[in-house]
């Protein structure tokens, strides 16, 4: 069955929608989003996303596997304390890639300029660890402002919230950029254009990103 959703904030639609109710918000205007499975509790809401990935020239090919595991397991740890402790919600934990936001599901609005400041302090944090061999331990950081699918999804008894969406398609595409463009903090011009601050950043112009139509334009730190 496919759900229907506005495309601007609302609240949280409980677990099911009935037949009864889609025809209730195409009533109201909504419009087709994405097929998800029945009994899926979504929301529409402007969220700021940060991915952060491991710099992979950084990961030494003689580390051995435990170490690996381990020194991840602790840089999650931190990682997603430090994003908790600024009201963030880690979503999701991809390879050695994290995923985390801030605003959606269940917040008014997002601030882009306190955001930019936790990239900052993530890679403050990340300056502090080293892999067992001596190696500096380098993490890229990917920020994008922009609409997401926020529900629950999978089995009936292991539901778990998560954010889907072009928007969060984008942040993974910017943060696969890092190597390219040398720069641990990248961001787009939907997260720049809600920047309040008059720093200057490095403008590199349109990027055309994997998986997506039309051009993203890219910014990053001086």
């Amino acid at each position: 069955m496919g759900h229907f959703i506005r495309r601007t904030p609302f609240h949280v639609i409980g677990d099911t929608i009935s037949a009864g109710q889609i025809g209730q918000f195409i009533g109201r205007g909504a419009q087709a989003n994405d097929l998800w499975r029945e009994g899926l509790g979504i929301v529409a809401h402007h969220t700021i996303g940060i991915a952060v990935g491991i710099d992979g020239d950084k990961q030494h090919p003689y580390i051995r596997p435990s170490h690996l595991a381990q020194h991840l397991g602790v840089w999650f740890r931190e990682a997603g304390n430090l994003v908790q402790k600024n009201g963030g919600i880690v979503d999701k934990f991809i390879g050695d890639a994290l995923l985390a936001y801030w605003g959606g599901c269940e917040s008014d609005g997002a601030d882009c300029t306190a955001t930019l400041r936790i990239a900052r302090e993530l890679l403050a944090l990340a300056a502090t660890v080293k892999w067992s061999d001596g190696q500096p331990f380098r993490v890229g950081i990917a920020l994008h402002y922009g609409v997401v699918t926020c529900g629950n999804v999978g089995l009936d008894a292991q539901r778990d919230a998560t954010i889907i969406g072009d928007a969060v398609n984008t942040v993974f595409r910017l943060e696969s950029l890092m190597k390219e463009l040398d720069r641990q903090i990248l961001f787009s011009a939907d997260f720049r254009e809600h920047l309040v601050t008059g720093e200057n950043f490095i403008d590199f112009g349109e990027r055309k990103l994997k998986g997506k139509q039309q051009s993203v334009r890219v910014y990053g730190l001086v």
